[in-house]
C-alpha cells in the first residue's frame, strides 16, 4: 500500500518541479470551476502514474485498461464506506472529494492515447478550463461563456450585500440536479452546460438571495435546464418567497429568494 501511496505523491513533486503546483491550482485569475478542472488534472496523473507502477509487473500500462476509472471509483467507494462519517456527508462534499481522483483519472487515462508518455507535462502546459472537458475527455473542448447574473431590483436589493459571485460549471450542476432530483435527470441535462455566474446576497436578519444565469448548448436545453430548476426550487423554497424562473432562448435567469 505504501509503495503506491509514495509513487503517487512523487509525481506530485515532479508535477510542482515541472510548474508552480500552488499557482497552477489558486490562480486568483480563475473560477472555481477552473479550478476544480486543474485540480482533477493533479490528482488524476497521480493515480494515473500510482496505477502504472502497480501494474508494471503485470506488463500492463494503465492507459491499455480499459474501464479503469470505473474500477477505481468502485474501489474507492468499497473503501469509504468503511467510514460512516463519510458515508453520511452531503453529496456534494463526497463527490466533490472523489472527483479529482476519478474523473480526472479517465481525463489523464484518455488523454495518454493522444500524448503518450508526454501526458503529464502536456495537461500541466495546456490545462483544461472546465470541468466540463474533464468529463468529457474525447470531445472537442467547448469554451464556457463569460456571463453576468441577472440584476436583482434596486427596491428588492435594499438592506442586502453581496457575498460572494463566481462560477458553477457542469460537474456542481450534475451533482446538484442528482441530490436534488435523481441521476437519470442529472445525466440528462448536466452535460448541456455551456456556462454559468451566481451572486449571492444576504441582509442582517439572514434572509439570502440568490440570482443566476445560465447558457445551454441550444433552447431545447435551456428549457430542460428551467423545468429542472423549477423542481429544484420547489423542494426547498420557503412560504412567502417570490423565485423567478425565465428562458430566454439559449439562457436561463434565475432569482430566487426575494419576498414578496
Amino acid at each position: 500500500v505504501q509503495k503506491p501511496a509514495i509513487a503517487h505523491e512523487l509525481t506530485h513533486a515532479l508535477q510542482d518541479q515541472h510548474t508552480d503546483l500552488d499557482n497552477y491550482m489558486d490562480n486568483k485569475t480563475m473560477n472555481q470551476d477552473e479550478q476544480a478542472a486543474r485540480q482533477a488534472v493533479v490528482e488524476g496523473e497521480g493515480v494515473l502514474a500510482m496505477m502504472d507502477y502497480m501494474l508494471a509487473p503485470m506488463g500492463t500500462k494503465a492507459a491499455d485498461m480499459p474501464n479503469l476509472s470505473q474500477m477505481v471509483e468502485s474501489a474507492s467507494q468499497a473503501e469509504t464506506a468503511k467510514f460512516p462519517v463519510f458515508g453520511s456527508a452531503p453529496a456534494y462534499l463526497k463527490d466533490g472529494l472523489m472527483f479529482p481522483y476519478t474523473s480526472g483519472l479517465a481525463y489523464s487515462q484518455a488523454k495518454s492515447k493522444i500524448y503518450g508518455a508526454n501526458v503529464y507535462s502536456a495537461l500541466l502546459d495546456h490545462p483544461p478550463h472546465s470541468t466540463h472537458e474533464i468529463m468529457h475527455p474525447d470531445a472537442p473542448a467547448v469554451p464556457a461563456l463569460e456571463l453576468q447574473a441577472p440584476e436583482i431590483p434596486a427596491a428588492a436589493r435594499a438592506g442586502y450585500k453581496k457575498l460572494d459571485s463566481n462560477v458553477l460549471g457542469e460537474f456542481d450542476i450534475f451533482v446538484l440536479l442528482k441530490q436534488e432530483l435523481n441521476e437519470e435527470v442529472a445525466k440528462a441535462v448536466a452535460p448541456l452546460w455551456r456556462g454559468f455566474r451566481y451572486e449571492v446576497y444576504e441582509n442582517a436578519a439572514g434572509q439570502v438571495v440568490l440570482a443566476h444565469r445560465s447558457q445551454w448548448k441550444d433552447a431545447n436545453s435551456a428549457q430542460a435546464f428551467a423545468e429542472a430548476y423549477r423542481r429544484v426550487i420547489a423542494k426547498k423554497a420557503f412560504p412567502g418567497e417570490d423565485n423567478r424562473v425565465d428562458v430566454h432562448g439559449e439562457t436561463v435567469d434565475v432569482i430566487e429568494g426575494l419576498h414578496k
